[in-house]
């Protein structure tokens, strides 16, 4: 048994008996702690903490593999003349999320701080932008290479949003997981649809793009996913999108040499544009188990700018153009 653990056995007997449980090597501590005169050594596991309070003082602590606090909305936290080191994790890792859900938007979410965002189970109805955004704008302040931001979308509605930059939304972040959600009919000058750019990895899963319709010289790659490592685009619907001018409907780009996408199970469906589906990058990507059905690009169906693409278990059914670039 590690150090920490004997010493929550025995906070947990003198305060009668505080819930924790261990999770992915950390302790959950479930109510609020204050610690003075602590003194470890070799620490295999850490504290977790969300919307408590946690006051440490005159500890000492070093050798450790893990984080020592993780804490996600700490109402306060302090540390008085105490010391860490040797620590392979950042010892304390505090976050602050915000939580959006169930509600009706008919406005810009714009957000510029480098927090975590949660949007949950929303409804997003003719939000409209003159800036970037038409739903949501999220844009965090340090330079790229210092972004920490997360933001989930899951089980959003996006309709008829419409903004010069990201027609449902734009978002510039650390990290971004975007499930179960429905765009139809959003539009923008760049970006029809949306723009997620991401400095770590994205998950694009489970999600509906259709009843798009653009012809007013729409510039710039509709539905824009862009990570500098790993990009995941699985189980999408892409259907009934019809924007002419714009370069393709459906942009994934991974720029990092030796990094790679996982596109699977997607769906094209009666799509019109310059081409359907692009996907950018300098290491090799596969495609696998799509269906192309009844999609005319206007060039091509497919704009190849990677290292190598390779296309798996795919079908072409009924398309009107060239399959590739």
């Amino acid at each position: 048994m590690s150090p920490i653990v004997s010493i929550l056995i025995f906070v947990e007997k003198v305060r009668k008996k505080l819930p924790i449980e261990e999770e992915f090597g950390l302790i959950v501590f479930l109510m609020n702690l204050t610690v003075n005169a602590l003194a470890l050594r070799l620490i295999f596991s850490g504290l977790a903490m969300s919307h408590q309070n946690f006051i440490m003082t005159n500890s000492r602590l070093s050798h450790s593999f893990n984080h020592f606090i993780y804490g996600n909305n700490l109402h306060h936290f302090k540390t008085f003349h105490s010391t860490f080191s040797h620590f392979l994790s950042t010892p304390i890792i505090i976050r602050h999320s915000h939580t959006f859900s169930f509600q009706y938007f008919t406005e810009t979410q714009s957000l510029n701080t480098n927090s975590d965002y949660e949007f949950i189970s929303n409804i997003f109805y003719k939000c409209n932008s003159d800036s970037k955004g038409g739903g949501i704008y999220i844009y965090c302040d340090p330079a790229p290479e210092q972004l920490t931001s997360s933001i989930t979308l899951k089980s959003n509605c996006f309709t008829e949003c419409q903004s010069s930059q990201g027609g449902a939304f734009y978002i510039v972040c650390s990290e971004s997981f975007c499930q179960e959600n429905t765009f139809r009919n959003c539009q923008g000058g760049y970006f029809s649809i949306f723009n997620l750019d991401t400095q770590s990895q994205v998950a694009f899963e489970q999600n509906h793009i259709i009843n798009t319709k653009n012809t007013d010289k729409a510039r710039q790659h509709s539905a824009a996913i862009s990570s500098q490592k790993l990009a995941i685009a699985k189980n999408l619907n892409v259907s009934s999108n019809s924007l002419d001018l714009a370069h393709d409907v459906f942009f994934i780009s991974i720029p990092s040499t030796g990094l790679r996408t996982e596109i699977q199970y997607i769906n094209f469906l009666n799509c019109i544009s310059n081409s359907i589906f692009y996907v950018k990058s300098l290491s090799s990507s596969t495609v696998e188990r799509t269906n192309f059905i009844r999609n005319t690009g206007l060039k091509y169906l497919l704009d190849i700018g990677s290292f190598q693409l390779k296309l798996i278990d795919c079908s072409f059914i009924e398309d009107q153009s060239p399959v590739l670039s």
